[in-house]
């Protein structure tokens, strides 16, 4: 459907236009102190990224004007919008808006692929997903103790500081993006496949113990769990023999 892949290239192109993030202020006070958020109004993806933007909209023409590879354009570009979905600027603050997901819409639509079987659909599901997941919420930091005193309901808010597997697993993270790419890369190729079965595991492991094993002063977040579900979805994939051809 490679129409269906166009479409998804001019969604997103006319989606870089559209506001992406809003504003947002929270205030706590507390006698003589206070704690402000303050995130200002970022705009357009042309507004808030500096190269994203960019690499979204040369994305976005592959997909439109490249006799073949569509959905590889697409589907770099589905991962370069869900990393900006989830790692939001201002420390996780920035509000999304709806231009965010209008651009979510047009590289999903762009990333569809032209043929299907259960093997690539669980490589390509676990794999995309364990790459997303390392732009998520891994891990919850508290704030520095800055000796105020804040109400109950502005507490989970407001002392917590987000980070992802990008702001904290060091080697790890790049190890679990190749990994991902690898998983990818089995979608399509029986190498890939074949070596992909061969360390995949090593995935699983590495994210249970960054589980177990959280850094210091922090808490575990939905992220890492996500990525622990889509490591073990991506190796199972490799074990699912290749479809007979057409």
């Amino acid at each position: 459907m490679p129409w269906l892949n166009r479409l998804g290239g001019l969604v997103l192109l006319g989606a870089l236009l559209l506001p992406w993030y809003g504003e947002r202020m929270t205030s706590v006070d507390d006698g003589d102190h206070g704690v402000h958020i303050l995130v200002t109004e970022l705009g357009s993806a042309w507004q808030a990224f500096s190269l994203f933007d960019v690499l979204l909209a040369a994305l976005a023409l592959a997909v439109v004007v490249a006799p073949r590879g569509r959905t590889v354009f697409g589907l770099v570009a589905l991962v370069l919008v869900a990393h900006v979905l989830l790692d939001r600027p201002e420390q996780g603050y920035a509000p999304l808006l709806y231009g965010a997901w209008v651009g979510l819409a047009g590289a999903a639509l762009a990333a569809v692929p032209q043929r299907w079987d259960a093997r690539a659909l669980a490589t390509g599901l676990g794999g995309l997903a364990l790459l997303v997941s390392l732009s998520a919420r891994w891990y919850w930091a508290p704030w520095p103790d800055l000796g105020l005193r804040f109400p109950a309901s502005d507490w989970d808010e407001l002392l917590v500081v987000p980070h992802s597997a990008w702001d904290q697993l060091l080697v790890v993270d790049l190890a679990l993006a190749a990994l991902a790419l690898l998983v990818l890369a089995a979608a399509r190729s029986a190498k890939a496949q074949t070596a992909a079965r061969a360390v995949g595991w090593v995935a699983i492991v590495l994210v249970a113990a960054r589980i177990v094993f959280e850094p210091e002063e922090t808490n575990v977040a939905y992220g890492a769990y996500v990525a622990l579900v889509a490591a073990t979805l991506a190796y199972a994939g490799t074990w699912v023999p290749r479809a007979a051809p057409a």
